[in-house]
């Protein structure tokens, strides 16, 4: 893709913003560590990473606040000033825009909330996204109700994410498409910790698969998705899924969203390519202004 060239220019600026996001990092010396104008970076990088250098920046700060309350015993006023916000009541506003909760409350909690915090864009991820790896934006298709025939498991989403290279190593090697649904056991996914239990339902070759006894059945609700589509190793799903929850989500849905669907496949055309679609209903989406 044509904007492949420009991967070297984002890590240098995704590096100098990490190790300056202590201080008061401003739109020109994020534009400069890339080496790119100061007007067509922000452009740039609003079209590759669908949201703003300030949006990213403030959302990575309070991520980072947020882990310090839960790893640090310092007062939440002096980690606040520790990450050169202007006030603790401007802290406060942000952070619980994005965690739903004042920052006291999060401290309670005791537990990472992985689906609401802006991971860090690392040089795998801007590879992968400026590669084409992930649609940015998603087309929206229509789906007609289905039965999938499969395996149910209830884990905790710390167990899922520590098992994710595990998990993608045999999404890779099973034929067939695969069928994955992520569930918050009837939970909003942004109220979803570290600690909290999440259904997984998968069935291999579902298209193919009739129903045996014993074996759990799931339905999937007919109507309008956002797909997205994940191409590239199955090690880089995450990556993918980073974006949707890190940065598309955050601006293009309302709370609600309690599961989400992933069919892959590894071999596209005869080829061993591995391809995954990921599907996010389309009722939870804002309309646009």
């Amino acid at each position: 893709m044509v904007y492949k060239r420009y991967s070297s220019n984002m890590k240098r600026a995704v590096d100098y913003i990490e190790k300056n996001i202590k201080n008061n990092v401003t739109y020109s010396e994020v534009a400069q560590a890339a080496a790119i104008s100061k007007g067509h970076f922000w452009r740039l990088f609003k079209m590759l990473f669908g949201e703003t250098i300030g949006v990213y920046i403030r959302n990575r700060r309070l991520t980072l606040t947020a882990q310090k309350l839960l790893s640090s015993k310092k007062k939440i006023s002096d980690i606040c000033y520790e990450y050169n916000f202007e006030s603790y009541e401007a802290f406060s506003r942000a952070f619980k825009k994005l965690f739903k909760m004042a920052p006291a409350e999060y401290k309670k909690k005791k537990s990472r909330f992985y689906y609401l915090e802006r991971q860090r864009l690392t040089g795998k991820d801007i590879d992968h996204i400026l590669g084409g790896g992930i649609n940015t934006n998603p087309d929206f298709v229509k789906l007609k109700s289905f039965i999938v025939y499969g395996n149910l498991k209830k884990i905790t989403l710390k167990r899922l994410m520590s098992d994710r290279l595990k998990r993608a190593s045999e999404l890779e090697k099973k034929g067939g498409k695969t069928f994955t649904a992520y569930c918050g056991c009837g939970n909003d996914l942004s109220k979803i910790s570290m600690d909290s239990p999440v259904e997984i339902f998968s069935a291999n070759d579902y298209e193919k698969k009739k129903k045996e006894c014993g074996k759990p059945e799931k339905t999937v609700p007919s109507g309008k998705y956002a797909r997205f589509v994940h191409k590239g190793g199955a090690e880089m799903l995450l990556s993918s899924l980073n974006y949707i929850f890190g940065s598309w989500l955050k601006k293009s849905c309302r709370q609600g969203l309690k599961y989400f669907y992933v069919i892959s496949e590894n071999r596209v055309n005869g080829k061993k390519i591995f391809r995954a679609e990921i599907y996010i209903p389309a009722g939870i989406i804002k309309k646009p202004k």
